[in-house]
């Protein structure tokens, strides 16, 4: 078998994380390793397929904020064999690490910040966990050092980040060489999401007055995809029985005081609800693996009242008689949740159409013959 087929295989086990779950970075394990120029003439290695930025505050960009070394590697962190310098082709065997350089921040070239980071192709709605191993020496000076997932656009602008501050934890002593420490940060990605990135930095670090032990430390990262989420918003309503009194389409899509208001009006006979109103929105996720539907309602009128909360199957093209809440609803803003039990995309219909409707009866006195009933939001929760 070649190197560069061994480089393969073990690239490919390398993308398994520790849970099973596909580990969207390669070279998560930060053993494989190229030659990048320090100063003219001079090399150190760094991880491949990685990208590194190091600044100084004063002097600007360079490269020497960080390094790749074997003995930033081994237990406690994950003991992996899989070094490999493609730079030279030489498959080394050892386990890597990544070691930052606090040291470098200094009066005359300024503090000293570094990034460690790697971007994966995102999709909006998914949520995504990074997690990684780092210490520190006691005597690394920095201003923070954090673990964070950012999300891109597809021109690579960051439209977020979720960054978890490490630093006071790095010190906290455990027994372990470095008091390594594994860590995670999640986030979900937002809409316009085209890259993740998974990063680690040290931010304005300077060398310590005291000297000593001053590394910062890393290995071992994993970026898995934990499922897509949608909060899917109504596109549009029908109130089928009862008149609408405030309120439009807009009322039915935040907590924001400000409601769909529907009243009592023409009821055809006594068996038929005198309120029915119809919510249909559209999922951006067509086979769910998690389904519930949540509205914030009340009555604006006082008596004694009962509210069905339905979701619409497109398998029986009817109203479900499984997945169904009845409540008794009063003056007070109460929010209730359907969750969908069973195989849940009967409650997905053509163009991922999503459509729920609630119902109001009375049941015994009300304060006015005409009541009214109000809706501060719906939204529909979808997982995929």
């Amino acid at each position: 078998m070649t190197n560069r087929l061994k480089f393969a295989l073990f690239a490919g086990l390398a993308a398994l994380s520790a849970f099973g779950q596909a580990n969207l970075l390669a070279n998560g394990d930060l053993d494989v390793t190229y030659q990048q120029e320090i100063l003219p003439g001079f090399f150190l290695p760094k991880p491949h397929i990685w990208q590194n930025v190091g600044t100084q505050s004063i002097s600007g960009p360079y490269e020497d904020e960080m390094s790749s070394e074997p003995w930033a590697g081994p237990a406690p962190t994950p003991e992996t064999t899989n070094g490999f310098d493609v730079t030279n082709n030489d498959p080394n065997g050892l386990d890597w690490g990544v070691f930052f350089k606090p040291f470098t921040g200094n009066v005359a070239n300024g503090t000293a910040t570094g990034h460690l980071f790697q971007d994966v192709p995102g999709t909006a709605g998914t949520g995504y966990m990074l997690t990684g191993w780092a210490g520190a020496e006691a005597n690394a000076t920095m201003r923070d050092a954090v673990l964070a997932i950012d999300f891109l656009d597809a021109n690579r602008n960051v439209i977020v980040s979720n960054e978890r501050s490490i630093l006071a934890d790095l010190f906290i002593e455990n027994g372990e060489r470095f008091n390594y420490k594994k860590y995670s940060v999640s986030a979900t990605a937002p809409a316009g999401t085209a890259f993740v990135r998974a990063r680690i930095s040290m931010l304005d670090a300077t060398a310590s007055p005291n000297g000593g032990g001053q590394a910062f430390v890393c290995d071992d990262f994993d970026l898995t995809a934990t499922g897509s989420t949608a909060t899917i918003i109504p596109s549009a309503f029908q109130v089928l029985l009862g008149r609408t009194a405030s309120g439009n389409l807009a009322s039915l899509a935040n907590d924001d005081n400000n409601a769909l208001r529907v009243c009592k009006f023409i009821v055809p006979n006594q068996v038929v609800d005198p309120i029915n109103v119809e919510v249909s929105g559209v999922s951006t996720i067509a086979a769910p693996t998690e389904f519930s539907l949540t509205a914030k309602t009340r009555m604006a009128t006082t008596g004694s009242f009962r509210q069905n909360l339905e979701l619409f199957n497109y398998s029986t093209n009817n109203w479900d008689v499984t997945d169904t809440r009845s409540d008794a609803v009063n003056t007070t803003f109460a929010t209730r949740t359907l969750a969908g039990t069973g195989v849940l995309s009967r409650y997905i219909g053509p163009g991922n159409a999503v459509k729920m409707r609630y119902r109001i009866r009375q049941t015994g006195p009300a304060g006015v013959p005409l009541w009214c009933h109000e809706t501060e939001f719906v939204n529909w929760t979808v997982k995929g």
